[in-house]
C-alpha cells in the first residue's frame, strides 16, 4: 500500500468517524423531544387521573400521546444502538491506525 492509499484510508475512515458522531447526534436530539413528549402525556395522566377536568381534553397532550404511542419510540431506541455500535467500531478501527 502506497502512502497515498493509506492518506486516503485514513481520511475516509475520518470522515465517516466524524459523519456517525453527526447521526448519533441527531439521533440523541430526537430522543430528548421524544422524551419531553413522554413526560409530557405522564402529566397529563396524572391531572386527568386527579380529577382536573382542564386537562380532559389538552390537544398538546393528545400529539405528544400519538407521538408516545408510535412505534418510532422504539425505532429510535435501535438506531441509538446501532448507531452506538458503529461510532465504536469506528473508534477500535481508528485506534488500530493510531489516531484519536
Amino acid at each position: 500500500m502506497t502512502d497515498e492509499e493509506k492518506h486516503q484510508q485514513i481520511g475516509r475512515l475520518v470522515l465517516e468517524y466524524q459523519q456517525a458522531e453527526q447521526h448519533l447526534a441527531h439521533l440523541r436530539e430526537k430522543a430528548a423531544s421524544a422524551a419531553t413528549a413522554f413526560i409530557q402525556v405522564g402529566d397529563w395522566l396524572k391531572r386527568v387521573s386527579a380529577g382536573q377536568p382542564q386537562f380532559g381534553r389538552n390537544e398538546q397532550a393528545r400529539k405528544s400521546a400519538e407521538t408516545v404511542a408510535s412505534a418510532e419510540a422504539l425505532k429510535l431506541i435501535d438506531e441509538i444502538a446501532e448507531a452506538q455500535r458503529t461510532l465504536a467500531d469506528l473508534a477500535q478501527r481508528k485506534a488500530a491506525l493510531g489516531l484519536k
